[in-house]
This record gives structure tokens, C-alpha cells and sequence, in this order.
């Protein structure tokens, strides 16, 4: 699937002049768009992270047959970059809020007092009502930006960025 958007103004008069991290939680289903929607945002200034860049660190594995010692240290690096980031955008899809690992990146952003920002990348109902229960307690609360088809990336995605830049203390150290 590809995303594009008829944005005419160029990056560079977009950028801002700090880099804020945004750490992505997202379930392996939706990758490729996870990663589409992080160069779109990086060209606005954002410094993105996402499990991707760890496990690339990690030669000739593939994250299906990771050892307990890089799982370990893919856990370490992903704790490291969430207590790192202003933000944490969950791309939320059905998959996502009955992942364990979804939950637990949920948890600690909770416990770190991260902002949270739900992208629907799939269409539920919200809050959503199936999943993990802890998962669902920690999203409730949160306004979701639907992404769930071509057309509502298309309109949503510059508010994303306009939702991104006005969190609190996104820009500042």
C-alpha cells in the first residue's frame, strides 16, 4: 500500500528547528505503513524511533528467531528510546490491542508519563472493546486520528503533524 499526499509546501520550510522524538508502537501487521507514515513525519522535523532500527542493528537475524540475550537487549533499546521520546504514537489495529508486547509498550509509556497518540491504521470501535483489558483502560481516555484506509491517511496525516507539533514540550529538551 502506498500513501501519498498533495502537500506543495517543501520540508525544509516545514522543519522545525529542534527534533523531537517520537517513539511508534505498533504490531508487525502494519510495518510498511508504520514506516511510510515515519518518513513523512521526519520530513517535518521529527526524529522517529521504531523497533525496526534495533533490529536491523542485529546481523542476519530475523526478529521471528531472535536469541533470549537479543530479545533482552531489543527490550533494553526499546526502554531506552521510549524514556528517550516526547511522544508515543500507538498504531492501533486489532492485532495491536491483543499484542503482549503492544501492552507492555503501552504500560511504560503509562508509566513514564508519555503522551499517547492512537492512529487507527485498521478500523475499531472506540474506545475499543476487545483486546487486552489493560490495553483498552490505557487508550480509552485518548482522542484517536483515524488512518484506516487511503483516503482518511490522505486527509488526516497533516493532522497528525499539527497534533504532533502542539503537545507539550514536544520541541524542547
Amino acid at each position: 500500500m502506498h500513501f501519498v499526499t498533495s502537500d506543495t509546501t517543501s520540508a525544509k520550510d516545514k522543519q522545525v528547528s529542534s527534533r523531537a522524538k517520537i517513539f511508534f508502537s505498533y504490531h508487525w501487521d502494519v510495518q510498511n505503513r508504520v514506516l511510510a507514515l515515519v518518513q513523512h513525519l521526519e520530513k517535518y522535523g521529527f526524529e522517529c524511533w521504531t523497533d525496526v532500527h534495533a533490529v536491523a542493528k542485529q546481523p542476519s537475524q530475523a526478529a521471528k528467531s531472535m536469541s533470549l540475550n537479543s530479545r533482552d537487549s531489543l527490550q533494553s533499546e526499546i526502554q531506552r528510546n521510549m524514556k528517550e521520546a516526547k511522544a508515543v504514537v500507538c498504531c492501533v489495529t486489532q492485532k495491536y490491542i491483543c499484542s503482549n508486547n503492544c501492552a507492555k509498550d503501552l504500560a511504560l509509556a503509562e508509566l513514564l508519563g508519555k503522551p499517547i497518540v492512537p492512529l487507527l491504521f485498521e478500523w475499531i470501535s472506540w474506545p475499543p472493546e476487545s483486546g487486552a483489558v489493560k490495553v483498552r483502560k490505557i487508550l480509552a481516555p485518548h482522542t484517536y486520528i483515524d488512518l484506516s484506509n487511503d483516503k482518511l491517511y490522505k486527509r488526516s496525516l497533516p493532522s497528525v503533524v499539527t497534533y504532533l507539533k502542539k503537545l507539550p514540550d514536544i520541541f524542547h529538551s
